[in-house]
């Protein structure tokens, strides 16, 4: 259980302002993109502990939609079941309708989720070649859609996530004696 939230707040604030600074550096090095994934990937299991804990994250935060893309599974893979795997794990272009983007809205405990229990995780570059944002989908979604979201509301999520600090929660205990967060 988290107790102090501030360390684990701070380092999205800084994951936040290095995202951002590697969306904006030209030709990124593997050791960039390396980076970039270990932020993402450390950053959404930061938030999913953060959530988790219940008390340390306001409502506004924990309950909010935040902007993605969603891309279904082309057809023809769907019919011959044909889907991303360990050993065949093509580019998303591949296996999903890129064409026909379905804009989506996802709570935190979605997207958190999507990259930690990633299958497809590729980074995806605007026609600069500069890295714009992520297709990635967990091994549950994987045989239906991907999601895409930009490195913009990574980081902004993170900001948001990092500068969340509630001032008060009203807890009950329930039935079985657990305390229960109702606010």
């Amino acid at each position: 259980m988290i107790w102090e939230s501030s360390y684990w707040k701070k380092p999205l604030l800084r994951a936040s302002t290095k995202i951002t600074e590697l969306s904006q550096t030209p030709n990124p090095s593997d050791d960039d993109l390396g980076n970039l994934e270990y932020l993402a990937m450390n950053g959404f299991y930061a938030i999913r502990k953060l959530l988790e804990a219940e008390t340390k994250l306001s409502r506004t935060t924990s309950e909010g939609h935040y902007r993605s893309k969603r891309y279904p599974l082309r057809q023809e893979h769907a019919e011959s079941k044909k889907y991303p795997d360990r050993i065949f794990n093509k580019s998303p272009n591949h296996y999903y309708d890129l064409a026909n983007p379905i804009q989506a809205s996802s709570n935190l405990a979605y997207i958190c989720n999507q990259f930690i229990h990633s299958y497809v995780f590729v980074f995806s570059t605007d026609a600069k070649g500069q890295l714009d944002g992520i297709f990635l989908s967990s091994d549950r979604d994987r045989k239906t859609h991907c999601n895409y979201i930009s490195l913009k509301e990574v980081s902004r999520i993170f900001k948001i996530v990092g500068e969340d600090y509630p001032t008060d929660a009203l807890l009950v205990r329930n039935g079985d004696g657990d305390w229960k967060v109702l606010m």
